[in-house]
């Protein structure tokens, strides 16, 4: 499985994608929307994991609005703390997983959601 893993904050990113490599998963990770949009040209990732807030720009809704206009069946799984928020866009992840959340959780969302 190949994950756009797209979180600006850089010991996150760093952690979560040592944990999707310890997994076995392909992970390509980014600190901003801005790069992600670069990669989106190329192959389609199995799952786009967006932290919601990523700094100034676009956010992970309008990132998870361009990713699916370029690969429309892509699976996009976004994380936050704010539910409020999550719940407000029209452009809605297949997942939301509510930070903080346990490595077992993440490891299962995003394997169920691409199984699913």
């Amino acid at each position: 499985m190949n994950v756009l893993l797209v979180e600006d904050d850089e010991s996150i990113r760093s952690c979560l994608a040592d944990l999707l490599a310890d997994a076995g998963l392909r992970v390509t990770s980014v600190g901003s929307a801005q790069e992600a949009l670069g990669i989106i040209g190329g192959e389609c990732p199995s799952v786009l994991l967006a932290d919601l807030r990523l700094g100034p720009g676009m956010n992970g809704f309008t990132l998870i609005a361009a990713a699916r206009q370029r690969w429309p069946g892509i699976r996009c799984v976004l994380m936050s703390g704010d539910l409020d928020a999550a719940q407000k866009s029209a452009e809605a992840p297949d997942l939301f997983l509510s930070k903080p959340f346990r490595a077992a959780q993440l490891l299962q969302a995003l394997c169920g959601e691409v199984a699913g």
